[in-house]
């Protein structure tokens, strides 16, 4: 006769919830009007200007003035923080001691601590802990997991794990353009890949030692490098652009810039239509060398 192993299943007096903090989204007005001449007359328009979501004397433009939670959380991109909210609760009526919180994110390829191991002497009858951690997010591809543990009476303990996803940002694509002179010309054109536009705080070719970088994105009329992509520097979803971008040996140098054919990296900061700011260094940008 075979025997049956049983599993003890312990109902912890704790719950632990993790949740994943995210900013508002703006709420747009329905907007539906007609010219006034036609048969409705100003029927659709009186309706707009009654609308408390719709912008003040902009009614037409879908522009809102309200924000609200979204659904669903917008992707958590390479360059950006991931900000969660780990939520502990005593749902018995008996007093828990010795409570120990730890948090680790782990990727396909490190463990990275974030939090403890985090200790609080006791935890009251229907009472809460709340904790809020933050890391920043510098691998894609793969799913990373967020994983909580807690200890309690110095004998129990349990883990909760939450996963995501973190895709790329930006598509980046490079080409070198060499010259008898010994001068390089970088061209980088960028894709914003993400799902809502972003504005590029910072778009810099960080060069490498033996090297002056010449960037090619400046009106040439203006005496303050006055962006050619203008004051407020929008990159819409899927738009593409091209930077330019030249490179000179420095003569002061003291290491021969000739014996490398690493030219430097990209530093690129943007924010989000919401603020959220996202930073990302490219891999190093090398050109092949001509013998």
């Amino acid at each position: 006769m075979a025997s049956i192993e049983v599993k003890e299943v312990i109902e912890h007096p704790i719950k632990l919830r993790v949740m994943r903090l995210g900013k508002p989204v703006m709420f747009n007005s329905k907007v539906v009007t007609c010219d006034s001449k036609d048969l409705p007359g100003t029927v659709f328009n009186t309706q707009l200007k009654k609308d408390v979501t719709a912008l003040a004397d902009a009614e037409t433009l879908a522009a809102g003035s309200f924000l609200m939670v979204p659904n669903v959380l917008e992707n958590l991109y390479l360059g950006e923080t991931f900000l969660c909210y780990i939520y502990l609760k005593n749902e018995s009526s008996q007093t828990v001691y010795d409570i120990i919180l730890k948090a680790e994110i782990d990727t396909a390829t490190s463990h990275i601590p974030i939090l403890g191991p985090k200790a609080f002497p006791k935890l009251d009858p229907y009472a809460s802990i709340d904790v809020i951690v933050k890391h920043e997010v510098k691998e894609h591809g793969s799913v990373n997991k967020l994983i909580c543990q807690v200890e309690y009476d110095r004998k129990h303990s349990f883990e909760t794990i939450f996963s995501y996803r973190v895709p790329k940002p930006l598509d980046l694509k490079t080409k070198f353009y060499n010259t008898v002179t010994d001068e390089v010309y970088l061209e980088v054109q960028v894709q914003n890949i993400m799902s809502t536009p972003i504005s590029l705080e910072k778009f810099i070719l960080e060069s490498s030692v033996g090297y002056n970088v010449i960037s090619m994105n400046h009106l040439l009329e203006s005496s303050d490098n006055k962006s050619i992509f203008g004051d407020m520097d929008i990159l819409d979803v899927k738009e593409t652009r091209q930077y330019m971008y030249r490179l000179s040996l420095d003569q002061t140098a003291e290491k021969n810039p000739t014996r490398t054919n690493n030219l430097g990296k990209l530093d690129i900061l943007w924010r989000s239509n919401m603020g959220t700011k996202g930073q990302i260094q490219s891999s190093p940008l090398v050109r092949q060398v001509i013998s």
